[in-house]
């Protein structure tokens, strides 16, 4: 909630600060308070010793105020006040599914000129109101910073932005804000769409990749017999010499077959997009290659491409993620295990109708689209089971319809769990929600294996 300070200097003269964002600092003599914006409130922030009193008492340490409070500093008075005339209506928050169909339409419509960036912002550790307020200040911090924002709520405690910029240099100053906006409680990570072809899965994956941290070896899967005997030569392809095209669909692999034959030949990988870095020495990875490469380039060039380029002497065909079905699940688990890590959530699975599902998808965004729904999957559980009401309804599409029995125990699990999760899984309070006796829903809870998630 924004805040009006009326600041009232020695002479009577007063200034109207709106508080929403960045704290509002006043300095006297040597001393100097602040008044800071949190999740559950307005906060003076001020060092001990400092001359302050709150509504004449005086206090020695940071406090919570409110409005018509009034803090004597110096010879300044603040008088504080909630809801400005002029906040304006709230920012329209879109469901997952909207938001991504939306951002997937403006990365193909957008201009090569056109900048785009994507964003993440989480706060796991607050409280539901305390979210709330998070996300709503940082949607209305951002709306001053000259950029057009499309915010969707892509689970329960995350944030998804897509910016367009409207003028020159706002989405670097989005870049360089956003972390501030939330505070020390929230994570913001924020991509750019860095060539008129970029796919929104491969963006989201980095999204997810900044939000999860590094990812270690028990990531990588090679199972398909194509691709493994296509890794069986990286030791050979990393001791060449001649320029290296991976050739395939974005969000195939491509990118990493090329990493790992840098890495076999324990070198330092410069990433660009669209054309190679003239005079470079040293290995170049050019995603998406869009421009000729130079015939005399002193380093070496690792390129990915979806059709062979003229002057590579190199092609490597790297297969869609649907033509290595063996590796759907395996890289499914290896997405799911990482997720597990991240949010300490050891006993997270999938439930036994989920690999069908992911099997029977044709996985048109390949392993970057892959990841990025077990991602989000795991992160709208609420309990330890990632089922077929988290996947996206394309693809609980695709899969066989269930029987009638079936559909009525995915009802049944549904609501025993949206009611458990307001109750906090309390139990006793969910079966007073439900009109049954507590030992019918433990039983019924034990029928459909349902249990607390851990924490």
């Amino acid at each position: 909630m924004p805040y009006v300070l009326q600041v009232f200097d020695s002479h009577g003269a007063a200034s109207t600060e709106v508080l929403s964002g960045r704290p509002l600092r006043l300095t006297h003599s040597d001393w100097q308070i602040a008044f800071e914006l949190r999740d559950e409130g307005l906060w003076l922030k001020l060092a001990e010793g400092t001359p302050v009193a709150l509504n004449d008492v005086s206090i020695s340490k940071s406090a919570r105020v409110a409005h018509g409070d009034e803090v004597a500093f110096g010879d300044m008075r603040v008088i504080i006040a909630n809801n400005p005339p002029d906040a304006g209506p709230r920012p329209l928050l879109l469901n997952d599914e909207a938001w991504e169909a939306l951002a997937r339409a403006e990365l193909q419509l957008k201009s090569p000129a056109q900048r785009i960036s994507l964003a993440f912002i989480t706060s796991a550790a607050l409280s539901p109101s305390a979210r709330s307020a998070l996300f709503e200040r940082t949607m209305r911090e951002v709306e001053s910073l000259e950029v057009s924002a499309v915010w969707g709520e892509g689970a329960k405690d995350l944030l998804w932005g897509l910016f367009l910029e409207n003028a020159p240099g706002s989405l670097d100053r989005i870049a360089s804000e956003l972390p501030t906006i939330g505070g020390e409680r929230a994570k913001a990570v924020l991509v750019r769409a860095e060539s008129p072809s970029d796919s929104l899965d491969r963006l989201l994956g980095a999204l997810w990749k900044g939000l999860l941290g590094k990812s270690s070896r028990d990531d990588f899967v090679v199972e398909d017999p194509v691709m493994v005997r296509l890794h069986a030569n990286i030791e050979r392809l990393a001791h060449a010499s001649d320029f290296v095209c991976a050739v395939g669909e974005p969000g195939s692999g491509r990118s990493t077959f090329l990493r790992r034959i840098a890495a076999s030949a324990q070198q330092e990988l410069l990433e660009r997009y669209g054309s190679a870095k003239v005079g470079h020495e040293g290995w170049q990875l050019v995603r998406d290659l869009r421009h000729p490469l130079p015939r005399d380039a002193p380093g070496r060039i690792l390129c990915t491409a979806q059709a062979p380029v003229a002057g590579i002497p190199m092609h490597i065909a790297i297969p869609p993620l649907r033509a290595r079905p063996r590796e759907i699940m395996r890289l499914a688990d290896a997405a799911l295990a990482r997720f597990r890590l991240h949010a300490a959530r050891p006993r997270l699975k999938f439930s036994d109708e989920v690999p069908p599902m992911l099997l029977a998808w044709r996985w048109p965004g390949n392993v970057d689209e892959l990841q990025n729904v077990v991602y989000r999957a795991a992160q709208a559980t609420v309990r330890d089971e990632v089922g077929s009401d988290q996947l996206p309804e394309a693809i609980r599409g695709k899969a066989q319809t269930p029987n009638r029995k079936s559909a009525l125990l995915s009802a049944e699990r549904d609501l025993f769990v949206d009611v458990l999760a307001r109750t906090r899984w309390n139990v006793t309070a969910a079966a007073a929600r439900l009109g049954m006796p507590r030992r019918t829903l433990v039983n019924r809870l034990a029928r459909l294996k349902l249990k607390r998630p851990s924490r």
